[in-house]
């Protein structure tokens, strides 16, 4: 596999997980395990998840109140 083609590998899984809306305990073992088979650490997936979440989190207003 190209090094460099790592990310967007794990990136992609991330995406497609979280096209849903919905992250289940499936689909988080799938990036973990998937992760895992191309190098990265248990912290470095988490990385990964935390900038989908951080980059596409829109937060609902009507939630705060």
């Amino acid at each position: 596999m190209a090094p460099d083609l790592k990310s967007e590998l794990l990136n992609y899984f991330v995406n497609m997980a979280f096209a849903d809306g919905i992250l289940d305990e499936k689909e988080l073992a799938l990036i973990y395990d998937f992760g895992d088979k191309l190098g990265y650490v248990e912290s470095e997936i988490a990385e990964f998840m935390c900038n989908k979440v951080r980059k596409e989190f829109k937060p609902n207003v009507t939630a705060l109140k």
